[in-house]
């Protein structure tokens, strides 16, 4: 792999480091509105409806955090 491949390699994993920390901010804001929300809507369908978006962006960050890994492993 010469240079330019291995920089561009290192951008992609900036980039999706950025991308990480974007989603679990969202992750995170989703989670506070659910821990906020009054008992009876977290025991409802709004609850599980967040619960679910909460659970999805865990998985998101979690396949970023695995393509880093494949690309540090691509990389070096």
């Amino acid at each position: 792999m010469n240079e330019a491949r291995r920089k561009a390699i290192k951008v992609a994993q900036t980039k999706l480091d950025e991308l990480s920390t974007y989603v679990e901010n969202l992750r995170d804001e989703e989670q506070d509105y659910l821990d906020n929300m009054p008992e009876a809507l977290a025991n409802g369908d709004k609850g599980d409806a967040a619960q679910t978006v909460v659970d999805s962006l865990t998985e998101v960050v979690d396949y970023i955090a695995q393509a880093i890994e494949q690309l540090e492993d691509a990389c070096c």
